[in-house]
């Protein structure tokens, strides 16, 4: 019985004008019209879409495009005005660390001023020099603590706008 529905034919009605575009569109695509109801039917069912539907899937594509445009604008704005002055600060630190170490005392340094009556001076040379060392490590590591605050509030700030999400 139910190959008998199956291969059961019926016959639709359709205007003149729509008769032409349906020949036209079967004849370019390589297709028999009585399939054309099946074959549209099926595309509906797979892709979930509807023909009375305003949501066509070009406009989800351009909303999806947008979004996109929009998060790659944002990006190159946090690597404009974040990610690149950070990495400037931190490449500026490394060379000031970098030209603190080389002002220090080294072992040979040391060992050639190493006599009985310079042991003293020898040891507040280095107290002196490991105080200014820890100044400035001090001092980078709070503009450091600075930048990464400054950071996380602009962060916090563009978290609230509207339309941006992460």
């Amino acid at each position: 019985m139910k190959k008998e529905t199956q291969n059961t034919i019926t016959t639709i009605a359709v205007s003149a004008k729509d008769n032409q575009r349906l020949s036209a569109f079967c004849k370019q695509h390589g297709f028999a019209k009585k399939d054309f109801i099946g074959l549209v039917l099926d595309h509906y069912d797979s892709n979930g879409t509807h023909p009375k539907s305003k949501d066509l899937p070009r406009t989800e594509l351009e909303k999806i495009t947008k979004r996109l445009d929009q998060f790659f604008a944002f990006f190159k704005t946090q690597e404009r005005d974040f990610i690149r002055p950070a990495l400037e600060a931190i490449v500026a630190t490394d060379s000031k660390v970098q030209n603190q170490i080389g002002t220090l005392a080294s072992k040979r340094d040391l060992i050639l001023f190493s006599t009985k009556d310079n042991d003293v001076k020898i040891a507040e040379a280095i107290l002196t020099e490991i105080h200014k060392l820890k100044d400035s490590v001090l001092n980078l590591n709070h503009q450091l603590e600075n930048s990464q605050k400054s950071i996380s509030e602009d962060l916090n700030v563009l978290k609230n706008r509207k339309g941006i999400s992460f």
